[in-house]
């Protein structure tokens, strides 16, 4: 297993953050219980910023409600996909569902191969030979949940609210269908 650090830089999504809301960041410092010298070491630009560590970084998502920030946090901290940003792909709502549906189209087509489909089907165990076919299907499924997880911050950002707000209203109704077991608040 390798060891990663628990602390990252993160001063350009910061910035974007404060930027994005207007808030502060005295304001922020305040709410975060940090010095407001704190969020200027983390925001220093040209690579002096200084590391955040992982209990001040979920504390930052926390009070942020941010759901761009929280994403990538979780890139950062825990290897998650971050959301899309910048490059070629525009994120408004309308491209991004023809993007979306592109993608799970690519994904459904890598899954109509048949030796593909004894191998999900059967749990033939993954092998030398069929490694890279899996592995494809596994890159085709996480850009399809990227494009979605874009789409679902640009359905929230229209709403103006965060994807934490949205999970937060509806996990006891997910709980109940099923989606979830037990205490999702722990």
């Amino acid at each position: 297993m390798v060891t990663k650090s628990t602390s990252r830089k993160i001063p350009l999504e910061i910035n974007q953050f404060l930027e994005r809301t207007g808030i502060t960041k005295r304001e922020l410092a305040k709410e975060l219980h940090v010095t407001s010298q704190s969020i200027t070491d983390w925001t220093k630009p040209d690579g002096k910023a200084k590391n955040v560590t992982v209990d001040n970084a979920v504390r930052l998502s926390e009070i942020a409600n941010d759901s761009n920030l929280t994403q990538t946090i979780g890139y950062y901290y825990l290897g998650l996909p971050k959301s899309m940003e910048g490059g070629d792909y525009s994120l408004d709502l309308s491209k991004l569902d023809d993007l979306r549906e592109l993608e799970e189209d690519e994904r459904d087509d890598l899954q109509d191969d048949k030796e593909l489909r004894r191998i999900l089907c059967k749990r033939i165990p993954v092998n030398e030979s069929n490694y890279n076919l899996v592995l494809e299907l596994a890159r085709e499924q996480a850009e399809a949940c990227i494009v979605n997880n874009q789409y679902l911050f640009a359905l929230c950002e229209l709403l103006n609210m965060s994807v934490m707000d949205l999970t937060e209203m509806y996990m006891p109704r997910w709980q109940k269908e099923g989606y979830f077991g037990g205490d999702c608040n722990a």
